[in-house]
């Protein structure tokens, strides 16, 4: 019995040694200025490899885990191919050739198709960039940004590259 009592008091006095002996620091630096409401994803790259011809359209996909099931039913997504060092909104459509999308919870699918209903050329290598709006950031509660201009929308919702 007096092991146990012992063994508690020195366990107390520890206990209440360790916790006075931590203090809170000093405030660090305020971070970036940022919006929870919409996401970003860095440029994806799809190879020529990963698209598959299906009867007259070329399809791929890719996982954007950004697109939660809030966003894929209620928010909205926007998708952005880069020509050059310019990003451009999908759809777009480039000398008779139409590249849109789709999504749902998780992922982007990505078509691309002639728009004369022609069996177009294999997609080259192309760079995406996904922005993933939730349903308090989108249009209705931000009706004046250009969502086909990805640097109205990167300066709007303070997104990073």
């Amino acid at each position: 019995m007096k092991k146990t009592a012992f063994s508690l008091l020195i366990l107390l006095i520890t206990s209440v040694t360790v916790l006075n002996s931590c203090k809170k620091g000093d405030p660090g630096p305020a971070g970036e200025d940022g919006n929870a409401n919409v996401t970003s994803t860095d440029p994806i790259l799809i190879p020529a490899k990963s698209w598959t011809l299906d009867s007259n359209v070329w399809l791929t996909n890719f996982p954007v885990p950004a697109i939660t099931g809030d966003i894929a039913s209620k928010g909205m997504v926007q998708v952005y191919i880069k020509y050059g060092s310019q990003w451009w909104a999908l759809p777009d459509i480039n000398n008779g050739n139409a590249t849109s999308y789709g999504f749902t919870m998780g992922k982007v699918f990505l078509f691309n198709a002639n728009d004369d209903g022609s069996v177009p050329l294999a997609p080259l290598a192309l760079t995406f960039r996904v922005v993933a709006i939730s349903p308090s950031g989108g249009r209705a509660m931000n009706p004046d940004v250009d969502l086909k201009d990805y640097e109205a929308v990167k300066k709007y919702y303070h997104l990073k590259d």
